[in-house]
């Protein structure tokens, strides 16, 4: 589902003096979250990229659910593969 955060009830995760919300988020059959921030290859370098990946792998990591900044394309690898890798 497209995460938007103008919805009444968007998914967040934590930034110091904000909150990031990421492109798209879904709850997985065994009740985990599959949280995807998307980014083309312009920004996956820029400061603020690097914070949100970091923010989300940590996140994943402390509640067991799975994060990916999903590159396009990552290593000839597509959005598709990328999310089944994470998986």
């Amino acid at each position: 589902m497209r995460n938007v955060a103008r919805h009444p009830d968007p998914f967040s995760l934590p930034r110091i003096g904000r909150r990031f919300f990421p492109d798209f988020v879904a709850k997985l059959r065994d009740g985990r979250l599959f949280v995807v921030e998307y980014k083309g290859e312009h920004p996956i370098g820029a400061p603020e990229a690097r914070e949100k990946d970091a923010i989300g792998r940590i996140c994943a990591r402390t509640t067991g659910n799975v994060f990916l900044m999903d590159r396009r394309p990552d290593h000839g690898v597509d959005m598709s593969g990328q999310m089944r890798k994470a998986l």
